[in-house]
């Protein structure tokens, strides 16, 4: 015990004689940065604050929308891959070629675009036909911004361009994410097996004009059309479009770590081919069918609304009062999904009359006022056009719009 008592005597001066740490600034302070490995690979994303889905007819897309479609691609798309005519280089498109080929004269074609804070984000060009009392609708093209992916702009884009007449749904791309964002959005309950159950049709079914970007004389590949293909590719398409795949390999990498990849390996120069029955949507918005009458104004069942085909009737409904006219179409995407809340809005607002506009069957009305997104509320009092209109389905933006007029 006394020896135990010295030592912790002499362990005490040690400790009362020993000098505390001190700290000290330098008068000259420098700065050095360290960088993780991946820290240059990491790009800070842009946020977010305001998305306008927005959808065209092909007269509508003007040659300035085309310009930045061709640059959005050129920038965003893909490089040529080793067995192509310019390997390492971007794969670039002009407008003139996207009016040509994805927007063919007599061609049922259309556009949408997702515009975030006033940049084109990402776009996507589809065509639509009928073969066998079946209603195609075919992605040509689907393209996002670096910047924003992974943040569920391809499948808003996709969505946008639904309509409740497609059947069946269709596109070839050689990146994963494309087809994910397609059968996430397309497929009816399991697009696994949707997917092995493929009924897959060729587009030589009928005459009418499609893009010449859908390949009527591009060979189908794997092992659904050929259970002796040796390639590991269960279901695709030969279209000799030799793009690099290292970043869709990457991409379908991430992929296989959550899921079961049912498309299989993809060769050089194929795209893999998803086409899936499309899902039986029950009808949630207040565009019902209308009576067989092509003039006249008709009362809509849901909301206080009337449609309007005609020129004549559409100047006398917007000659007094305060009026929204709402211009849509059957195939647009974010006018179905705003359209209950537009309903509602017209029953909640009895002193405003509210007005819908197919852009499709009253294209003059439509292109007299200079409409060409949809939707696009236009708003009137006592016969005069309100300098505030409502491009997209900014619902919190038109009542704010309607409170200041009403």
């Amino acid at each position: 015990m006394e020896e135990e008592s010295s030592t912790g005597s002499e362990s005490s001066k040690i400790m009362s004689t020993r000098r505390l740490p001190e700290v000290r600034f330098a008068p000259n302070p420098t700065i050095s940065l360290f960088e993780s490995e991946d820290a240059s690979a990491r790009e800070v994303r842009p946020k977010m604050m305001k998305l306008e889905y927005e959808s065209f007819s092909s007269s509508q897309v003007t040659d300035s929308m085309l310009v930045e479609a061709a640059k959005l691609f050129s920038e965003n798309d893909g490089i040529w891959g080793e067995n192509s005519h310019n390997p390492g280089t971007p794969v670039k498109l002009k407008a003139r070629r996207l009016r040509e080929q994805y927007l063919p004269a007599g061609s049922n074609t259309c556009y949408g675009r997702v515009i975030v804070d006033g940049t084109l984000a990402g776009n996507v060009f589809v065509c639509r036909w009928k073969c066998n009392e079946s209603n195609f609708c075919w992605v040509i093209q689907l393209v996002v911004h670096k910047a924003y992916r992974e943040r569920g702009l391809a499948g808003g884009l996709l969505r946008s361009i639904m309509a409740d007449a497609d059947d069946i749904y269709g596109i070839m791309s050689s990146h994963p994410a494309a087809c994910l964002a397609a059968a996430s959005c397309f497929a009816s309950d399991n697009y696994r097996e949707s997917i092995s159950g493929l009924h897959f049709q060729t587009r030589k079914c009928n005459n009418e004009v499609l893009p010449d970007t859908i390949r009527q004389d591009a060979k189908l590949c794997g092992t659904l059309f050929n259970p002796d293909d040796a390639t590991r590719l269960v279901c695709g398409v030969d279209t000799e479009f030799f793009v690099d795949h290292e970043e869709p390999l990457e991409a379908l990498q991430q992929v296989k770590q959550d899921w079961e990849w049912p498309l299989g390996d993809l060769p050089e120069g194929d795209e893999y081919l998803l086409v899936l029955p499309g899902k039986k949507r029950p009808i949630r918005y207040y565009l019902k069918n209308r009576s067989k009458s092509t003039s006249g104004a008709t009362t809509m069942a849901h909301g206080k609304v009337v449609e309007v085909d005609n020129p004549v009737i559409f100047k006398a409904l917007t000659s007094s009062g305060p009026v929204v006219v709402d211009f849509f179409a059957t195939w647009c995407g974010p006018c179905k999904a705003v359209a209950p809340t537009i309903g509602k809005l017209s029953e909640t607002y009895t002193n405003v009359r509210f007005i819908q506009v197919d852009v499709d069957k009253a294209g003059s009305i439509a292109q007299q006022l200079g409409v060409r997104a949809m939707p696009t509320f236009v708003l009137f009092k006592d016969g005069k056009e309100l300098e505030k209109r409502v491009v997209g389905a900014n619902v919190k933006e038109l009542e704010e719009a309607i409170k200041s007029m009403s």
